[in-house]
């Protein structure tokens, strides 16, 4: 039987930086158990997590950043967390 991960529940103090940490953490905790995980996955995340905040201080939005890097459940993990609606049929497809 697996241990159920206590969703993140952010509050208004916290950054980008850290509901991405958060949602992508979770994210990796659960692919973990699941046949063909990549144990290298989560420091690729925090590689994308640099990305998306370098795009958003370059003035691109942060939608269309996490919709750039970020694909299928991953991107609506991480949309979630960011407090925006999940990703349409066309988003997925960037």
């Amino acid at each position: 039987m697996t241990k159920r991960i206590p969703d993140y529940v952010p509050n208004e103090d916290d950054n980008l930086h850290t509901r991405l940490v958060h949602a992508l953490t979770r994210y990796d905790r659960q692919q973990e158990t699941r046949k063909g995980y990549n144990p290298y996955a989560l420091g690729i995340y925090m590689q994308t997590i640099k990305r998306i905040e370098y795009n958003t201080t370059q003035g691109i939005d942060l939608r269309v950043a996490l919709c750039k890097h970020l694909s299928g459940r991953l991107l609506d993990c991480a949309l979630k967390a960011c407090g925006l609606p999940k990703a349409t049929r066309e988003e997925s497809r960037y």
